[in-house]
């Protein structure tokens, strides 16, 4: 099976066993009819009900939720960790998956309060995409925070780069540029005012106290590539902590966050709103 689109991602074998079971057999392309063999055709079959009453939108997102749906149910309910072999001939009974539906459409409904795209990586790990970009931009070093910042405006492969001075819209999702300048400001405050995060090592400790911790299991920013084994918890950090050490400061809730985002947007508003106010009433005299 080949995959469609510009991506050369992997099959894994849950995937592919899926695939086999819902294969769509023919699929009609306009005039032509022939055999299934992209990804594409998995979204162009429609799907039919199941014994179990269950029916998605077309043969690819059966496949999707049906894998994700049997690894996510045995990790959250019965609080097993599955293997491949495993997963492979399992399935789900309708309450099953009744109850893990209802998990998966509160996550889906949370990502939806997103402004704008997670990220651009793609499958790529962090560390793989400031590899690629330096790769297809001369060779340019790029640490973690620059890769993790250029990770959220576009591809590695794109004509993206940091800079400092970008406005919030430059960016896929609007708390990112909340973060990075958090970041970049503890960094100065804890190591002079001519620190450059994008070219100097990310500072886990920083990243602890500016996020108020790892939340969820993630660090606040540059998750991926953070050594959990030498990064300091927040109750380390709290007892070593003087009256001279960078507040620890409290993640701000996706309600605070989307607060935060209009109040700069408004702000940038306000700046050029007078100067066209004056121009529209100059060219109405």
């Amino acid at each position: 099976m080949t995959i469609g689109g510009d991506h050369n991602h992997k099959v894994s074998g849950i995937i592919g066993i899926l695939c086999r079971r819902h294969y769509p057999g023919l699929v009609v392309h306009g005039p032509v009819t022939e055999p299934a063999n992209t990804w594409d055709d998995y979204i162009a079959c429609p799907d039919a009900r199941d014994l179990e009453g269950r029916i998605f939108n077309n043969k690819a997102e059966r496949v999707v939720n049906e894998l994700w749906a049997i690894v996510d149910y045995n990790a959250q309910y019965l609080k097993m960790m599955i293997k491949k072999e495993q997963a492979r001939t399992m399935n789900l009974t309708r309450e099953q998956y009744l109850q893990w539906e209802e998990q998966h459409n509160a996550c889906r409904e949370h990502r939806l309060m997103m402004q704008g795209a997670p990220h651009h990586q793609g499958s790529l790990t962090l560390s793989d995409y400031a590899s690629r970009w330096s790769d297809s931009h001369g060779g340019q070093a790029c640490g973690q925070f620059k890769a993790w910042a250029m990770a959220h405006k576009g591809k590695a492969m794109s004509d993206v780069n940091y800079n400092p001075e970008d406005s919030l819209e430059a960016y896929s999702n609007a708390s990112i540029h909340s973060r990075l300048s958090d970041y970049t400001s503890m960094a100065r405050e804890v190591h002079g005012p001519e620190y450059d995060p994008s070219v100097e090592n990310l500072d886990a400790e920083i990243v602890m106290r500016v996020g108020g911790g790892k939340k969820h299991g993630r660090y606040w920013i540059c998750d991926s590539t953070i050594d959990t084994a030498n990064t300091p918890s927040l109750s380390q950090i709290r007892a070593r902590s003087t009256s001279s050490s960078p507040a620890i400061r409290s993640r701000p809730t996706t309600t605070h966050a989307q607060m935060e985002t209009l109040r700069l947007k408004f702000r940038s508003v306000l700046k050029v709103w007078p100067n066209s106010y004056h121009a529209g009433a100059t060219f109405k005299n």
